[in-house]
């Protein structure tokens, strides 16, 4: 490529390349951090570093196969999250295998996803509007602006740019087709296939026909009459629609099989969401986009919304919410671009406020699909306006574009590591609950014990306040529903004060303030039955078995959970009472899914040990081994292969094992052995030599280890190495019988 054909390909696509190096510049430091806060750390280190592909196809199979996710957010809400992602979850998978945990991999993914996204975006632009200008400034704003902060350096959350990178790519194809007037059959089909594979990745791009209709409506504004534009779009986007028909049958299905619940909401209940929440969340997302000037990831914050329907802030709301829509309307012809971005980013935002039941209320990130309509909106507008001075205008978007940089650098940097995260969470907080919250997690993050005494008081101080401060007070129906309440709230608080006396050690005061968050709390409640839990945790360590009982059932009445089965059954085995012991034990066993993991192990060793049954235990130790990160699920499920003479199957179990713990012990000495009994002696050899030379390994697999090389180098007449190695034995256990048989042997010889 000669230089005059660079600069000629430059200077006629300079609205496209000039925001994509602007954006790696700007995000460029962001691939340099670790993964910002503890709680990734502890996803990272958990999920993706100990496992070989076929494992993740395993455990895609075993927990994942329907692509059915479920969560509470107990911080935010008692609703329980769930989610289908059938395409998405084994991508999930594949990305963690490929990048093993390592931070440069996830930022760099997670940056270049919205570089593809940006670009997908301002060609959408120039096809809309036919202008570069707009098309660059619509993606320098959005790409600058300071609440996409969150989904591009969010290492974990790649999946939410990778669908808005399909929906802007779905976007720009379908207004290029149009305008060549390309349209057929096979390209209708196309789009059928697109809108299909991308609501099987991200659920939130559900409303991808909607804004097949509205782009091409538009579109065609200018050359048609309403009526026509609207029949064209509706039979372009028609098809569309029936796929994401078909895909919210499919979904609550499999919801229904997975949950043994209806995803759908209560009609009450939907109409209060619609009328009551919506309008106040709509608000707060749309001051984000046009006034990102306080700035926080705390969804609770918006818990100072109005309490009651027809407040202040409910009226102001739906009167903001109303003059958008009439703005929509009235703006059709003379901007018809401001029209459709802000049709547009009502459509895209909707699915976080209503269609897809979220834990957390309204989060920054769930703007960054909808903040890109509104945004081309707004440039289109200004170019319109200013028709006859553009550079003007030019000029002071660009100064807009230098604030939001400047401002999302800002933040950038706040999102470093967890001290600096949480310190900005903590300053942006706009609730006492809030900021005692994230000065815990300040907290734990510290290695100083003194300073992270000091943290913890200052959340037990500020939690206190709080609750004092909190006036009871009669409130709407569907904040108890959400447990956002000020009891509930009030219950969370006196929670989180009881965990921090907990890591403080003050045994008298965790107990006194979870009794007090058990008063606050409603009854049935999803705190109630963690409440319960901590409660029978704290009972079980006091060895007070019967009080710890009493609450495990109460926190599974309210919330059947494994995790509780698990902490059942091991009260009753303290109890000697060895029937219920297995039954709650068989009972936490049988529910298998990412969160739950402590009892397959468990299980497989007592059906080993008290029924003999090791073929089954050889199953449990599987899942086990899936579902852990942890080398003895491993360990057993091999011992277990050899005993029922399953080599092959037990020499797989060690190479996986090895694979994530590769200086185990343990598993290092069944590799010898199984390659020795394989036929590969010079391999076992140098395995067995390997674990002797290790400082860490245990005695008593040193000496076996040993004892094998003794007769192995005996068998070759290799005299030396038999004395060398049966001299470590005696080094270690000096009554050994076997080794002081050898060494009389060899002296006599």
């Amino acid at each position: 490529m000669n230089k005059s054909f660079r600069f000629a390909y430059l200077r006629e696509n300079y609205f496209l390349v000039l925001p994509v190096l602007i954006t790696i510049l700007l995000y460029l430091i962001s691939v340099t951090y670790g993964f910002r806060n503890f709680d990734e750390d502890i996803l990272i280190k958990d999920f993706y570093v100990h496992k070989t592909f076929h494992e993740y196809i395993e455990k895609y199979l075993l927990i994942h196969f329907k692509g059915v996710t479920e969560a509470y957010g107990f911080a935010f809400s008692g609703i329980k999250n769930i989610h289908v992602s059938i395409l998405g979850i084994p991508t999930f998978y594949i990305i963690s295998f490929l990048f093993h945990g390592k931070a440069f991999l996830f930022h760099s993914w997670s940056l270049l996803l919205h570089c593809l996204t940006l670009y997908f975006f301002i060609r959408f632009c120039f096809n809309m509007a036919s202008n570069k200008n707009i098309a660059l400034f619509a993606g320098l704003l959005w790409t600058l602006h300071p609440t996409n902060v969150e989904p591009i350096i969010w290492a974990t959350n790649w999946a939410h740019s990778f669908g808005t990178a399909l929906y802007f790519y779905t976007l720009k194809k379908i207004t290029e087709l149009d305008l060549k007037k390309e349209l057929s059959k096979n390209n209708i089909l196309f789009i059928l296939f697109i809108s299909l594979i991308q609501i099987l990745f991200t659920e939130h791009t559900i409303t991808i026909p909607v804004l097949i209709f509205l782009s091409v409506f538009y579109l065609s504004i200018n050359s048609r009459t309403l009526l026509i534009s609207f029949k064209k779009a509706l039979k372009i986007s028609l098809p569309s629609f029936v796929i994401i028909f078909f895909y919210w049958l499919i979904r609550n299905i499999l919801i229904s099989q997975a949950t043994g619940a209806s995803s759908g909401l209560h009609l009450i209940e939907t109409f209060k969401r619609i009328f009551f929440l919506s309008p106040q969340i709509f608000m707060h997302q749309i001051k984000l986009i046009l006034l990102p000037v306080s700035l926080s990831i705390d969804q609770i914050d918006l818990l100072e919304l109005d309490r009651q329907i027809l407040g202040i802030r409910h009226v102001l709301s739906i009167i903001i919410f109303i003059l958008f829509i009439l703005l929509i309307l009235f703006s059709l012809r003379k901007y018809k671009f401001l029209s459709f971005g802000a049709a547009a980013s009502l459509i895209t935002i909707s699915p976080f406020i209503q269609i897809i039941p979220l834990y957390s209320l309204a989060a920054e990130r769930y703007n960054y699909l909808s903040s890109a309509f509104l945004l081309f909106g707004l440039t289109s507008l200004f170019f319109k306006i200013f028709e006859t001075r553009h550079k003007s205008i030019i000029v002071v978007l660009s100064l807009l574009c230098l604030i939001l940089g400047g401002r999302s650098f800002l933040r950038i940097i706040e999102w470093k590591d967890s001290q600096t995260l949480f310190l900005s969470t903590i300053n942006t907080s706009k609730t006492l609950l809030k900021k005692g919250i994230w000065t815990y997690n300040l907290a734990i993050c510290q290695n100083n014990e003194k300073k992270k005494g000091e943290l913890l008081k200052l959340s037990i101080n500020l939690l206190d306040l709080f609750i004092q401060e909190r006036n009871s007070s009669i409130q709407n129906s569907l904040f108890k529903k959400y447990e956002l309440d000020n009891d509930s709230l009030k219950a969370k608080a006196a929670h989180r004060i009881a965990t921090n006396y907990e890591i403080l050690n003050d045994k008298e005061n965790y107990l006194k303030y979870l009794l007090k968050a058990l008063d606050f709390s409603t009854p049935n409640s999803q705190i109630q039955a963690l409440i319960f839990k901590n409660l029978g945790t704290f009972y079980f360590q006091e060895n007070a078995l019967n009080k710890s009982l009493e609450y495990y059932k109460k926190s599974s009445l309210i919330s059947p959970n494994p995790s509780i089965d698990y902490a059942i059954s091991v009260c009753y085995l303290k109890m000697n009472d060895l029937p219920n012991y297995e039954k709650y034990l068989e009972k936490a066993a049988s529910v298998i899914s990412p969160y739950n993991k402590s009892p397959f192990k468990t299980y497989g060793q007592f059906l080993e040990a008290s029924k003999n049954d090791i073929s089954t235990a050889v199953r449990y130790y599987k899942i086990a081994s899936l579902v852990e990160n942890n080398v003895e699920p491993y360990i057993l499920l091999t011992a277990a292969q050899l005993k029922l003479g399953q080599i092959d199957k037990a020499f797989k179990s060690v190479k996986d094992g090895l694979y994530g713990f590769p200086n185990n012990p343990s598993l290092n000495y069944f590799h010898a052995v199984i390659q020795i009994n394989k036929g590969k002696l010079s391999e076992g050899i140098k395995d067995l030599i390997k674990i002797v030379d290790l400082n860490k390994t245990p005695k008593d697999i040193k000496i076996e280890a040993c004892h094998i090389l003794v007769n192995i180098f005996l068998n070759r007449n290799e005299r030396d190495k038999a004395l060398k190695y049966n001299e470590v034995i005696l080094s270690i256990d000096k009554t050994d019988k076997e080794a002081l048989k050898v060494k009389e042997n060899l002296m006599v010889r």
